[in-house]
């Protein structure tokens, strides 16, 4: 029985890929396809470094909603997403969605899948033998070979080459009008508190006592996730504006650099204020203590130890605070935005 893989597709890893599991997935797909584009690019053109999204029912999903639909546009693709079901209109069956992995494969190509070998994180299809497949995922304990895949994905993205792309600055400013728009919808999809009203409803509730008693652990987890993604994005947001502002010139330049150097502010200000925003499985009950990102990894990698292992009435009220500043800074950012947008566009 042949193997078919694709090769030279790098590891997923936590801290080192990007926590956006998607966007890592497919950059990742892109260095083994030579095309040259970064994370930071296609965070940005997606407008995950800019997305506040927070359901209402505390549900994970709430960091994975972004326009997914162009963000390869400018390197001449497209995705073309299917839900994988056995029940009828919910979406293609496993076999029809095995005969399109496979086809996409030997067409050198792979596949971005969803919940591939332990939790619903995005992850890389990269090759098959027979009826099994085999992976890059960040739960695939660190791996520098591809693993077989041990669940099926219920959403698979096909990516088809377009040839021709959208002209880069076009596609920039197309987005980035996008994501100024997008900061003023208050809800998205029937579940979603989205731009400055996600925001809101994370400060009204993180130190409601009421809403988190039935679901603790599990709101507790999402507030430290949401927040590690939070500074994944907004550190992204001013890397990719950095990147960009060499496409303009003059006092549109200018402003661009002001609305990144915001940005930056924000991811900062999100870094230093981690302490109120620990993740369960950071905790280490041994020690008594919990782990929290270094401040400075750069200069000090030492990570920071709270003596505590809970998630804390006193650490959620200073998470409104924090919450509080960091909306207070993004209305400054979309402010500083929509003064670039206006200008000579």
């Amino acid at each position: 029985m042949s193997k078919v893989f694709i090769k030279d597709i790098p590891p997923l890893k936590w801290e080192v890929s990007g926590e956006t599991s998607f966007i890592a997935s497919l950059n990742n797909i892109m260095t083994a396809l030579k095309k040259e584009t970064n994370y930071y690019e296609l965070m940005g053109i997606s407008g995950a470094a800019f997305r506040m999204h927070f359901s209402q029912e505390w549900c994970p999903s709430s960091g994975d909603w972004y326009d997914r639909s162009v963000v390869t546009q400018h390197l001449g693709f497209r995705t073309k997403n299917y839900m994988v079901s056995e029940e009828e209109g919910k979406g293609i069956s496993k076999a029809e969605a095995t005969k399109l992995m496979k086809s996409s494969i030997d067409s050198g190509l792979p596949v971005i899948g969803i919940d591939l070998l332990k939790i619903p994180e995005w992850g890389i299809i990269c090759g098959y033998e027979g009826e099994k497949f085999y992976v890059r995922d960040y739960f695939d304990g660190n791996s520098d070979e591809y693993v077989e895949m041990t669940k099926f994905p219920w959403i698979i993205h096909i990516l088809e080459e377009l040839g021709a792309s959208r002209p880069k600055k076009e596609l920039i400013i197309d987005q980035l009008r996008k994501v100024l728009d997008n900061f003023n919808v208050p809800f998205v999809d029937n579940q979603y508190h989205n731009g400055r009203a996600g925001f809101q409803f994370w400060i009204n509730q993180i130190n409601d006592d009421e809403v988190h008693k039935d679901k603790y652990e599990s709101h507790w987890h999402l507030n430290g996730w949401l927040y590690d993604l939070l500074f994944d994005a907004r550190h992204a947001a001013h890397m990719y504006l950095l990147t960009i502002a060499d496409l303009f010139s003059g006092e549109q330049k200018n402003k661009l650099l002001k609305v990144r150097e915001k940005y930056n502010v924000i991811s900062e200000y999100v870094r230093k204020n981690w302490i109120y925003f620990p993740m369960p499985q950071w905790v280490n009950k041994e020690k008594m203590r919990t782990f929290i990102p270094p401040y400075n990894p750069d200069v000090d990698p030492e990570p920071r130890w709270l003596s505590t292992v809970d998630w804390t009435p006193e650490m959620r009220d200073m998470g409104k605070k924090t919450l509080e500043k960091i909306l207070e800074m993004e209305e400054e950012a979309i402010t500083l935005l929509k003064s670039f947008l206006e200008s000579e566009f």
